[in-house]
């Protein structure tokens, strides 16, 4: 399959696999792309060489970084065995203390900073609220004396006796805005009492809190934020922990839990003796934990540089395992035909060879009709499925193809189907035969069929039916079985045995192989020369008038009344699409061309 694009190879490959899964058939089309995938196999182990070294060398700037961290903790540790042999058994619980007190510190200026500009928001807002409906109804109350002063006047008429103007309506009405005054103004007064105590509440605290900041200050405390070198230290910290509480609150949250720590601190103190040996077996653990920590990152340092010593060695068992450890797909692509199958198929092909010499097959024969000429000289020979993937412009003249392998193309040994040919050039016009070398038989897969490949015994496997693909040399020999038949009906040596018999070749027959074009007259040649200048160019045989091979065959009468090879064989098969009848065309029997 040489001729076939490194796309067409792949895709023949995975077709064989998932369309046809014939051992056989898979098998050949790897044996025929052999040297296509070990190119192949060669750039993608490349490849994933070249990606397992940059993975290693990733992995040892990361081992790097793990035995610089573990050497830092050794730092920190030999610090921690030295506090612990001058007394300072609890580091730890040390630093949290100081980082509590720091907090309080910030804390403490930050509610001191509230406590000055503190004003009881909610309080002032209802107070604001209660003073503007006195006010309103204080306008309201003025309003409507002025119309009761007009009315006992005699200024305002009442004849239409509206409510509004009624002596009664605004007398009722400003009963209810003197005795809604008296609730609005006893309100007022509570809110401001309430407003006043708030106030108080908030100067005694500020003021305790200028007497606790007075004190940290005399205390000259190391750890209050004011006089402190380590303010960045816990900064950042606190406002993370505490950047969702009200300055009131965070001074009491920190107290309580710095007063937690102190007492739990001091118990620890009073504990000493026992404490202590406690923290002696901590440290001896850290210590046995950072010990077998170097131990594995030294191994796993010395492991990786092997790792990279073999990859410059190209010791391809050794980088399939390293590749295996880095990744989870397949260091080694399964692209190569198996050595079984290998020599099974260089096996298979010589014998073919052999047939075809003995058999004195010079050519094998396809017929089409004349309007396909020019494609087929510019693409060679395509299946019907390759001709849809190129989106050509084709006239199917087998449109059921009831083999059910549309990505086949049907030729004939030596001779074609007389009986289909003639059928096909009365219903579609002249037809043309293409002679192809033989060789295509040992440089493509082909199927051979003893009988009409569309019988059902010859379709292809499927998941009800698993029947070979009849692509090995006992079905090619098949095609010339039966000398009993053959001598009776005095068939030539170069003929397969029955009319239907036909060879499939796999997706196209490149122009190469093509030998001539046979036309059944001289007038149908001058016509291809024609539409096709190009055509007197090649050799002067190549367009070859040959009536005699689109006339009946030799055999044409005994098949078409013993129907096919497979019916005589077996009387019992039932045949349903191996023959086409003339009653298929609905044609009459004057009409019949034969």
């Amino acid at each position: 399959m040489k001729f076939f694009s490194s796309e067409e190879i792949i895709e023949s490959a995975t077709d064989a696999q998932r369309k046809y899964s014939d051992p056989n058939f898979t098998s050949q089309i790897n044996y025929l792309c052999k040297d296509y995938f070990a190119k192949i196999k060669t750039e993608i182990v490349k490849n994933k060489k070249k990606l397992l070294k940059e993975a290693v060398e990733d992995h040892q700037l990361e081992l790097i970084s793990q035995k610089n961290q573990i050497e830092t903790a050794f730092v920190t540790f030999e610090r921690k065995i030295k506090d612990f042999k001058e007394g300072s058994f609890y580091p730890d619980k040390d630093e949290e203390i100081r980082k509590y007190k720091c907090w309080l510190g910030f804390a403490a200026l930050e509610e001191k900073d509230y406590r000055k500009n503190y004003i009881p928001e909610d309080i002032v807002n209802k107070k604001n609220e209660k003073q503007k409906e006195i006010e309103n109804l204080d306008k309201e109350q003025l309003n409507l004396e002025d119309k009761l002063l007009l009315l006992k006047k005699g200024e305002i008429l009442t004849e239409d006796n509206s409510d509004e103007t009624s002596l009664e309506s605004i007398n009722k009405r400003l009963r209810e805005i003197y005795f809604k005054k008296i609730n609005l103004k006893k309100a007022f007064k509570n809110l401001v009492e309430l407003g006043n105590e708030k106030i108080i509440e908030n100067s005694k605290k500020k003021s305790h809190l200028e007497q606790t900041i007075k004190k940290f200050e005399e205390e000259n405390d190391l750890y209050f934020p004011e006089i402190s070198e380590v303010i960045s230290e816990y900064k950042l910290e606190y406002e993370f922990e505490y950047s969702h509480v009200v300055p009131s609150s965070k001074l009491s949250f920190i107290t309580e839990k710095l007063e937690f720590l102190e007492k739990h601190f001091l118990e620890l103190k009073t504990n000493g003796e026992l404490k202590k040996s406690i923290v002696k077996l901590s440290l001896d653990k850290e210590k046995s934990r950072l010990d077998d920590d170097f131990r594995k990152i030294k191994f796993e340092m010395k492991k990786n540089a092997d790792h990279l010593a073999i990859i410059e060695s190209n010791d391809n068992k050794q980088l399939k395992r390293i590749y295996d450890e880095y990744f989870y797909d397949e260091y080694e692509e399964n692209l190569l035909v198996n050595e079984n199958d290998l020599a099974l198929w260089e096996s298979e092909l010589i014998k073919r060879k052999s047939i075809i010499n003995n058999k004195q097959i010079s050519e094998i024969l396809h017929f089409t009709p004349l309007k396909h000429l020019s494609s087929i000289l510019e693409y060679g020979v395509l299946s019907n499925e390759e001709i849809s993937k190129k989106n050509l412009t084709s006239f199917q003249v087998d449109e059921n193809r009831f083999d059910a392998r549309p990505n086949f193309i049907c030729t004939s040994v030596s001779f074609p189907n007389s009986s289909l040919l003639r059928m096909k050039q009365y219903k579609y016009g002249p037809f043309i035969i293409i002679s192809i070398s033989p060789e295509i038989l040992l440089t493509n897969v082909c199927l051979f069929a003893k009988s009409n490949a569309a019988t059902t015994w010859y379709k292809k496997p499927s998941k009800y039916d698993s029947f070979p693909m009849l692509n090995k040399n006992e079905s090619f020999l098949d095609m010339f079985s039966r000398d009993d038949i053959r001598d009776k009906n005095r068939i030539p040596k170069n003929f397969a045995t029955d009319l239907q018999a036909e060879v499939l070749i796999y997706k196209k027959i490149p122009r190469e192989f093509i030998k001539k074009i046979y036309c059944q007259s001289e007038e149908i040649k001058l016509n291809l020369l024609k539409e096709l200048p190009d055509l007197k160019e090649r050799e002067s045989d190549f367009i070859s008038i040959n009536p005699k091979i689109f006339e009946r065959r030799i055999d044409q009468d005994y098949w078409e009344s013993n129907k096919n090879l497979i019916k005589i064989e077996d009387e019992t098969y039932e045949n349903h699409d191996q023959w086409i009848e003339p009653s298929d065309l609905e044609l009459g029997e004057d009409e019949i061309p034969w």
